[in-house]
């Protein structure tokens, strides 16, 4: 069951308009948090202003699915303009009004900054809370991961990757190096074992705040080695062809 919520500024009576299907408690929490860390939409400045208790949230509309609740909450924007809302409405925020001065200061305030483990746990707990009420809305967001992963041209990568490495000349020493660090591995059951819980835990791709439900299906999702996306997971890489990772109970 989707929400269709209004939120009223009881200081000067502006309103914002939304749609939720976790409840209107957790939804205010989270835009309490939003305003509380990084305020940066009209309606969260606001909150950020004038205070939690300046906000009072009320259901306007109960819808069986999210494609009704979307059209819905498009409606009621275009009949009552709700002055901190900045999108006509819908999942995917089309129409946004946002300056390109704000999307400058958005991308340097955030280039190189790296969210705190307990930013981490509350973001991937929300995203898991949102996924377990709308499982729709997490298969349509696969489904346009899956799209982008089957449009880039494999073959065209790994032709790129071996250009890259053709001509490269090693050294006597890190030949050894190399041949020294593959001799004689031999896991033991228990290393075994860890290694494959490892590839089995559940990993957020940070990039487009998806949960997978664990680091292999993440690996066949975007077209990675699943070994990468443990590595950095666990903050051995940065990236693996541009995704973040990061484990959701870590």
């Amino acid at each position: 069951m989707i929400l269709v919520y209004q939120a009223t500024n009881l200081v000067d009576g502006k309103t914002y308009i939304g749609i939720t299907g976790q409840g209107l408690e957790t939804r205010q929490q989270q835009h309490f948090w939003k305003a509380s860390t990084n305020p940066v939409s009209y309606f969260h400045r606001a909150i950020a202003k004038h205070g939690r208790e300046a906000f009072r949230l009320e259901a306007i509309a109960t819808c069986l699915s999210a494609d009704v609740a979307t059209a819905v909450e498009r409606d009621l924007i275009a009949d009552r303009k709700p002055e901190y809302n900045q999108t006509n409405g819908g999942e995917w925020t089309a129409g946004k009004r946002v300056a390109r001065d704000v999307v400058e200061r958005i991308k340097a305030a955030n280039t190189g900054k790296r969210r705190t483990l307990e930013q981490n746990a509350a973001m991937s707990r929300i995203k898991r809370e949102q996924y377990a009420a709308r499982p729709e809305y997490r298969a349509a967001v696969l489904e346009s991961i899956r799209k982008a992963a089957a449009s880039v041209d494999r073959a065209k990568q790994r032709a790129a990757a071996s250009k890259s490495s053709s001509g490269r000349k090693w050294s006597e020493e890190s030949r050894a190096k190399l041949s020294q660090s593959h001799k004689g591995i031999r896991h033991s059951p228990e290393v075994i074992a860890r290694i494959a819980a490892k590839k089995c835990r559940a990993v957020e791709c940070t990039t487009f705040a998806t949960v997978f439900d664990s680091a292999s299906e993440a690996a066949e999702m975007l077209g990675v080695h699943v070994a990468s996306v443990c590595k950095v997971a666990k903050g051995q890489l940065p990236h693996v062809r541009g995704y973040q990772f990061i484990y959701v109970d870590q």
